[in-house]
């Protein structure tokens, strides 16, 4: 009831605080210790407990896999003169997530190809597992990073546009797909969806099934799809109109 939620409530406020007063404490020792802090930061399979368990002798879990790593890790580490530091391995972290879309798209009952376009700013690892992943499917291209006429030739003969990310700021790949009419298909994630409101297709991040069943239905449907690419460019082109832009950033100056 309300009364157990609040009392619950009061309770996790109050372990919350004592969290924070213990980090403080422990900041403020380390500050007067003067003891370095080192943190591990990088893609998801990128190496970083590899590199944790190398450096401290630590032996925490190293695996070859996205997201083995699900919590922060603090290990002090020795030097040879006599100082130390705390090395921190941090979650990875992976924003465009095409391997959802490859696995989704396996399994679709389609002629349709599957384009993957643009430039890794992820391992090499990974995107060498991702093309182990859709080998013996030749509908899957891989074109690597694109411009010009040949980024111009892909959207605007796009069937679906198609972004699973995790992570994103403000995607400008989903702005100009949309800009050409494309029908937009999205992860739930508030960068994403905030774009497309209801002008674009949206699936819950990382559902893989959600993905596969939304993708099958609009290429079973052209005229569904047709509905949303009709809506897309006069949406985003006035939504994202930069006079509306400058007079709204000039406004807030005034």
């Amino acid at each position: 009831d309300r009364r157990r939620i609040r009392r619950r409530m009061s309770d996790l406020r109050h372990e919350i605080k004592e969290l924070e007063a213990q980090r403080g404490l422990r900041r403020a020792r380390r500050e007067k210790n003067k003891v370095p802090v080192v943190a591990l930061v990088g893609y998801t399979n990128a190496g970083k407990s590899t590199l944790l368990n190398t450096l401290s002798d630590a032996n925490v879990l190293a695996e070859d896999k996205l997201f083995a790593t699900l919590d922060p890790v603090v290990r002090t580490v020795r030097l040879p003169g006599g100082g130390e530091f705390l090395l921190v391995d941090t979650v990875g972290f992976i924003s465009k997530l095409p391997h959802d879309l490859i696995e989704a798209f396996a399994q679709l009952k389609t002629d349709m190809r599957l384009v993957i376009a643009g430039g890794s700013s992820d391992t090499d690892t990974y995107v060498r597992n991702l093309k182990k992943q859709a080998e013996g499917d030749s509908r899957i291209l891989f074109t690597g990073f694109v411009q010009g006429t040949l980024l111009e030739e892909l959207c605007s003969n796009a069937y679906l546009y198609v972004l699973p990310s995790y992570l994103e700021g403000m995607p400008l790949s989903l702005l100009e797909a949309m800009s050409y009419g494309n029908c937009c298909v999205v992860s739930d994630i508030p960068e994403c969806a905030e774009v497309v409101e209801d002008h674009g297709v949206i699936f819950p991040k990382g559902d893989v099934q959600a993905l596969r069943d939304i993708l099958q239905d609009l290429c079973n449907d052209e005229e569904k799809t047709e509905q949303y690419r009709t809506r897309a460019s006069a949406f985003v082109c006035g939504k994202y109109n930069w006079d509306a832009v400058t007079q709204k950033t000039l406004e807030l100056y005034q």
